[in-house]
């Protein structure tokens, strides 16, 4: 077990001893941010600072905290300056990206990736973390060109063929869609995921001939994986779409569960809107949807906005 009073008394005697040496406040920093003292762990990082102005260590783990407090310009100025100290170190444009992301600073973030992708030109996952970016923002066909970028490099793997799926589907492209997931399928047939998402693909084209290769997606998905929150999510829809209605909001409230232990807060809001919706409380529908949006930096306004439109549409007591 960490013993973290005992470090805290060592690094005081530490700087006790040697007042304007900047390594003692920068371990106690470290120190206090594993105790969660944030505010502390900052103070020392400016104390830090102020002996070496170098010290980049220091720099990094203000971002960190300033983050964890929700600072998230501050972070950002202060991950700026750890990459100015390292300029070719991938970790300070991978963590600023993810803070620009959260800030919503999408042509922020694909800057860091196309410099990321500068220093590591071969490496095909930088491609495809600019696409989900490029994504994010809207940025459709850029997105696709850096997903084929990643099927260029390596056709045999099966994750880009899903992630590429994901851009042809908001292109409105769902039979290229299906046809990339029918590749990852092919490629990792026991990925539960991906029948998860071909499933998605399925309901999307909105046709009701596709409601039972839907359903058939989302059980395969359940059966390989039991866990997995987004086969249930689909199933849901697809239940919903038959009229089963007690059997969408009990696939909705197990995709909650299961999204509470392994995902972020936005898939709570996701399902909670559904589960609103099909009680026909539709204030409140759009008020789940839209927290999910906004948790998520605009992640799930492709998939929801029509729900959204749906639910304002049956309040003005119109027909969808």
């Amino acid at each position: 077990e960490t013993n973290f009073d005992g470090a805290m008394a060592d690094f005081n005697q530490a700087i006790k001893l040697f007042p304007n040496h900047w390594l003692g406040y920068y371990y106690r920093a470290e120190t206090e941010s594993n105790k969660t003292n944030l505010d502390d762990a900052i103070r020392d990082c400016g104390l830090a600072l102020k002996f070496n102005a170098r010290c980049s260590e220091a720099y990094l783990l203000r971002s960190r905290l300033f983050a964890k407090k929700k600072f998230l310009n501050a972070a950002i100025d202060e991950m700026s300056q750890y990459i100015r100290l390292n300029p070719t170190n991938s970790d300070g444009y991978e963590e600023r990206a993810s803070l620009k992301i959260q800030n919503k600073d999408f042509d922020g973030a694909i800057a860091d990736k196309t410099r990321l992708i500068q220093l590591h030109p071969q490496d095909k996952w930088r491609y495809q973390s600019r696409a989900m970016i490029k994504l994010r923002k809207g940025d459709l066909d850029g997105a696709l060109a850096d997903m084929d970028l990643v099927i260029q490099f390596d056709p045999q793997s099966a994750w880009p063929y899903g992630s590429r799926a994901m851009v042809k589907s908001r292109k409105g492209d769902f039979d290229g869609a299906l046809k990339d997931m029918d590749s990852a399928i092919r490629l990792d047939p026991t990925n539960s995921s991906f029948y998860a998402d071909r499933g998605w693909v399925q309901l999307e084209k909105l046709e009701k001939a596709n409601f039972d290769s839907a359903l058939a997606d989302a059980i395969q998905a359940i059966k390989l994986n039991p866990k997995n929150a987004e086969a249930y999510t689909v199933r849901g829809q697809v239940r919903y779409s038959k009229g089963d209605i007690p059997g969408a909001i009990a696939d909705f409230e197990k995709a909650i569960e299961l999204f509470d232990v392994n995902w972020s807060s936005s898939f709570k809001n996701l399902n909670q809107g559904w589960i609103d919706f099909v009680k026909d409380d539709y204030e409140k529908a759009i008020s789940s949807w839209n927290q999910s949006i906004e948790k998520d930096a605009g992640w799930w306004r492709w998939q929801l906005q029509p729900w959204i439109e749906k639910a304002q549409a049956k309040l003005q007591g119109k027909k969808p």
